[in-house]
């Protein structure tokens, strides 16, 4: 487990890949966002896709699940996130995350934690860059006066 004191700026981690697969696009898309280019393979190749896309959502999904192969911080709350879907993901697409720290400072409020921002890209198997993310997040210190 990391803590703040143990991150350091420039630091980078990935995670994956993931292997995006055409049912779990569809399935998904059926109950959560169903457009007719997430859920059928004909509608989607005359869409402006032109192949079946992965929802949005699906992709953030993705990501979030890539990130908890990082090593693990002592993340205590996010502080929102800036996210782009410049590209699709697509079908057999093989997912990778990356994570790049790009500041930290103490919190002004909570003597025991302190701010990390990252910035976050996910890409295909070929570097087709599919999210970008940049976030906050509040990170424990080591126990104040111990550890």
């Amino acid at each position: 487990m990391l803590y703040f004191e143990d991150i350091e700026i420039g630091n980078k981690d990935s995670g994956g890949p993931y292997r995006l697969e055409a049912d779990e696009i569809m399935s998904f898309a059926a109950k959560w966002d169903p457009f007719e280019f997430h859920m059928d393979i004909e509608a989607a190749e005359n869409s402006m896709y032109g192949g079946l896309a992965a929802s949005g959502v699906l992709t953030l999904c993705i990501g979030n699940r890539l990130g908890h192969e990082f090593e693990p911080w002592s993340i205590q709350a996010m502080f929102g996130a800036e996210y782009r879907l410049p590209n699709p993901a697509r079908v057999d697409d093989e997912l990778t995350k990356h994570r790049t720290i790009i500041s930290k400072r103490e919190s002004r409020s909570r003597p025991d934690a302190g701010i990390v921002e990252l910035e976050e890209q996910m890409v295909n198997q070929i570097g087709i860059v599919v999210l970008e993310q940049k976030a906050a997040v509040l990170v424990l210190k080591h126990v104040l006066g111990g550890d």
